[in-house]
């Protein structure tokens, strides 16, 4: 039976996905049991930005895929550095080098300083290598929620309020993303920039993904303080990591931003677990290039 490999990786762009043939599909099942990630409870991924993990599902005859594991980044980098090569060889071109280069330069940052930063801590009567990664799970299993304090003033009448309850319950969790959160549209079709407007995306600048939401019916400004009456939208901000993937914020009524990376929970933290106080300056991982902020609004078009 073959299995369904998939890298956890964008926010805005679908994850990309590979099969690996019955022919090796056993060996890749037996390292995964081996090292005991097979058929436990399935984490959820960590909801930061950057590579995330892998997921791998065996392909059902004629019916759904059945999960496997769930691999978080740095859990067991060998099984995941055999998947990358395998997802390279299967993907190639699909995938730019700026995104693999990524996944690349995690895993061997986990390589490097993982056991390295936890030496000797179990002579010190400290948590070792293993419980400090189940430690890491759980934090990311249940995000935080920063609190309301030190937030900017939200000068927009229609900007949502955080509520993420409904955008972290299958199945809108799954099949929604960072564009249809800042838009606050559940379409359950992993939306696009100018996709319902027949736009063709590249992430390879911000000039690239902006001309797809203004035909969605965003507009570019340049600020998120001048004030916005009832109709007149909300503030949004796009950032992107150039050849890789785009990301989208949105400003709350609490004057803090929220975002959703890809698949994974809505939350108002970054990458750091601050508060999100202005997209420009929060920290974004591999999105180092702030676009601009946007207005949207309840009229927008997105699929």
């Amino acid at each position: 039976m073959p299995l369904i490999v998939t890298l956890d990786l964008f926010s805005g762009l679908p994850n990309p996905k590979f099969a690996i043939p019955d022919t090796e599909a056993q060996r890749i099942e037996t390292l995964v049991r081996s090292a005991g990630l097979a058929d436990r409870r399935l984490p959820l991924p960590p909801p930061r930005l950057g590579y995330r993990g892998i997921r791998i599902e065996r392909a059902g005859v004629g019916g759904p895929v059945k999960p496997l594991a769930v691999i978080r980044a740095g859990e067991h980098v060998e099984s995941e550095k055999l998947l990358v090569d395998y997802a390279r060889r299967s993907l190639g071109d699909r995938i730019s080098q700026t995104a693999w280069s990524h996944v690349t330069s995690t895993l061997e940052r986990y390589e490097r300083e993982g056991p390295e930063r936890y030496e000797g801590r179990e002579e010190r009567g400290e948590p070792g290598w293993l419980e400090r990664i189940e430690e890491f799970f759980e934090e990311w299993r249940e995000p935080k929620d920063a609190d309301d304090g030190g937030c900017p003033p939200c000068v927009a009448a229609d900007a949502p309020t955080y509520d993420p309850g409904p955008w972290n319950t299958e199945p809108t969790l799954s099949n929604n993303n960072c564009y249809n959160y800042a838009n606050n549209q559940a379409t359950n079709t992993f939306a696009q920039p100018g996709r319902a407007h027949g736009y063709t995306l590249s992430v390879d600048a911000c000039g690239d993904v902006q001309p797809g939401a203004v035909l969605d019916g965003l507009a570019a400004t340049t600020n998120f303080t001048t004030p916005l009456g009832a109709g007149q939208g909300w503030y949004v901000a796009l950032v992107l990591a150039p050849g890789f993937d785009y990301h989208w914020y949105r400003q709350d009524t609490v004057g803090c931003w929220s975002h959703k990376p890809g698949h994974t929970p809505a939350r108002n933290v970054d990458n750091s677990g601050n508060p999100i106080t202005d997209p420009q300056t929060a920290d974004r991982g591999p999105y180092s290039v702030f676009c601009s902020y946007m207005i949207a609004y309840t009229t927008d078009v997105i699929y």
